[in-house]
């Protein structure tokens, strides 16, 4: 699978760019300020239907305008698509002219994985981006966790508001956080279940493949909702456990961390960890992936730096970086 080109209208500070990339290394260089990542931003947006940036699609909007549109030619599987992604106070997607209503079915058809200093992963600082990385593995593996958590969200939206209630109807409470733990509770089984996953491929990559980056691996720590809990909760008036408060950590040297002092081996490790969930997102869907890496060269070494090159070298790639060092080969897109 791999983009042919892309259209993009209005979109953060391009008024109208079109582009074309070719399979292999696309190389996106540019000063800063030029939007370089708002272009592989664009490229998530219209294969994924939203930025890996930002939640909301009105700061996407370049500015003095009301809507942004995306279109783009993909190949997949010996077949062309149209892709066509619009924006107006409502977003609207189409795949050769026929509207896109099953969200999840389009994005598990148009599998893309991003590494980028804003979104780092299962290194990022925020716990929230570590669940949202490894949520999405999880619904490559089973289409239905994301079903799980939309009904975990709007279960857990009504237990807060009722939280919010002077006297709020106990038997209902309690009826509300049965539900809400079985739903937990299927989350964070897979959840621990694609983790394990990613550190047996880790093992693999760290062995065989990156033999220079360090040992280490993710636990994740399950705040498993208690029923008995629900009249403390009340009592509280706070909800103390969830899928949502899982937390995910990296053990390294017997040791637990929630973030990394050390910009290069934060960057490192995070690499690691997406080309971890690379191979096994090619192995469900027996296919390669798109992959973006944003700002690649900077912090990593020669040697790491063609280390993921060799990795990725079979894949569809688009890197942004100021200056381009060690992929003066690929297909070179200067913007200004």
């Amino acid at each position: 699978m791999y983009l042919d080109s892309i259209k993009i209208v209005n979109f953060r500070n391009h008024r109208k760019l079109d582009l074309y990339f070719t399979k292999g290394f696309n190389y996106i260089t540019g000063n800063n300020g030029t939007g370089k990542t708002s272009v592989v931003e664009a490229v998530h947006t219209i294969l994924n239907g939203k930025s890996f940036r930002q939640n909301q699609f009105q700061k996407l909007v370049n500015f003095n305008q009301d809507s942004f549109y995306l279109q783009a030619y993909l190949s997949k599987d010996d077949f062309n698509y149209k892709l066509s992604f619009n924006y107006d106070k409502n977003v609207t997607i189409y795949e050769n002219g026929k509207r896109i209503n099953n969200l999840s079915s389009y994005i598990y058809n148009n599998p893309i994985l991003v590494y980028s200093p804003e979104n780092e992963g299962l290194l990022s600082d925020n716990q929230e981006n570590k669940r949202r990385f490894l949520d999405k593995i999880c619904f490559y593996y089973s289409t239905e966790h994301l079903v799980v958590l939309k009904d975990y969200s709007k279960l857990l939206k009504i237990k807060k508001n009722m939280l919010n209630f002077n006297n709020p109807d106990t038997l209902y409470f309690q009826s509300v956080t049965e539900e809400l733990k079985k739903l937990s509770d299927k989350i964070q089984n897979n959840r621990i279940f694609i983790l394990e996953l990613l550190n047996n491929k880790l093992d693999y990559i760290k062995h065989d493949i990156f033999k220079n980056i360090e040992d280490f691996r993710f636990i994740i720590q399950n705040s498993k909702i208690e029923n008995s809990e629900y009249k403390e909760e009340l009592k509280r008036r706070k909800i103390l456990r969830g899928a949502h408060l899982d937390k995910i950590y990296v053990e390294y040297c017997d040791r637990k961390y929630e973030s990394f002092a050390s910009f290069g081996q934060k960057k490192s490790f995070s690499l690691a960890s997406l080309a971890s969930a690379v191979l096994i997102v090619e192995e469900i869907l027996k296919n390669d992936i798109i992959v973006v890496l944003d700002d690649l060269e900077v912090g990593l070494d020669e040697n790491r730096i063609n280390a993921f090159r060799e990795f990725f070298n079979k894949n569809q790639v688009f890197i942004t970086g100021v200056k381009n060092n060690f992929f003066t080969d690929g297909h070179i897109i200067h913007l200004q």
